[in-house]
């Protein structure tokens, strides 16, 4: 017999198809097979989350938002009061208002208040600082 050419018929006693894999599997096992039931590892569950996961889920996505306008409200407060004043300012209190907005609203993020309460100090502070520049400009030099 050669055994380079395919299978023909099984060996007598056992039934037909077992033991012979399909194409590029090796003879005498059968293909693998999932487990019953079980998906893929990286591929969506089937299942939807249950109310605990997905309120977690929820929680955690606000609590980031929260960090990440709270952060962009020092950092933009800092810029406006010691760089350029106007534009910045506005940003500032914007965003230091919705973080702490988000705050009240999820009841997470509470460690980032402080960051959204001072980021919205320094954008009012630039911008009547900017208030304060351009009306003293008008009143000395441009009678």
């Amino acid at each position: 017999m050669n055994p380079y050419q395919p299978p023909g018929n099984p060996p007598p006693g056992q039934p037909p198809g077992w033991g012979y894999g399909g194409p590029g599997y090796p003879q005498g096992y059968p293909p693998p097979q999932a487990p019953f039931g079980s998906v893929p590892f990286g591929a969506p569950s089937p299942y939807p989350p249950t109310p605990e996961q997905a309120a977690a889920a929820r929680r955690a996505f606000a609590e980031r938002e929260i960090s990440d306008y709270a952060t962009w409200s020092l950092i933009n407060g800092i810029t406006a009061l010691f760089i350029c004043g106007l534009f910045p300012g506005p940003f500032a209190v914007f965003r230091g208002s919705k973080a702490l907005r988000l705050i009240e609203q999820h009841d997470v993020g509470r460690q980032h208040a402080g960051k959204a309460k001072a980021g919205r100090a320094l954008g009012f502070a630039a911008m009547a600082l900017w208030l304060v520049g351009v009306a003293g400009y008008f009143v000395l030099v441009a009678r």
